[in-house]
């Protein structure tokens, strides 16, 4: 008989590296016009070391760029200069346990990096009202 070795849970990301801020604004495709003004679209930044990383989940695309190092309020505030909304939050740590599923779309995607578990969180407005309203830390993630 094999007996299993326990190993403490691996660490995924340094502690103090679990920061976000999540970007609300407008989209140029039609079909989304039907959304709230200013909430048709949304992207995340999120550190890596000490670095930021903007991820945008476009349409046809996935971008990637490179933010460099900054403080979260800089981020923000170049943000909210420009006419876009964003909002500072924390990533939850990662769980062994399936997402529920959903469709791949720009909240989709923001959700995932989160590790936000509310699957009736469809457009970017409701999920800033989600953001705002601290599910992710009153969420039971199951």
């Amino acid at each position: 008989m094999i007996v299993a070795a326990r190993h403490p849970p691996t660490i995924i990301r340094p502690a103090g590296q679990s920061c976000a801020i999540v970007i609300f604004g407008p989209s140029q495709i039609p079909y989304l016009q039907v959304l709230r003004e200013g909430y048709q679209h949304c992207m995340i930044a999120v550190q890596s070391g000490p670095a930021w990383q903007l991820i945008d989940p476009l349409s046809n695309a996935f971008c990637v760029t490179e933010l460099g190092i900054a403080h979260p309020a800089e981020i923000i505030s170049s943000f909210v200069d420009q006419g876009f909304d964003a909002v500072a939050t924390q990533r939850c740590a990662p769980i062994a346990a399936e997402m529920p599923l959903g469709i791949f779309t720009c909240v989709e995607v923001v959700k995932r990096i989160l590790g936000l578990r509310a699957r009736w969180v469809l457009t970017p407005w409701q999920l800033r009202k989600a953001l705002s309203i601290g599910y992710l830390l009153t969420s039971s993630r199951t």
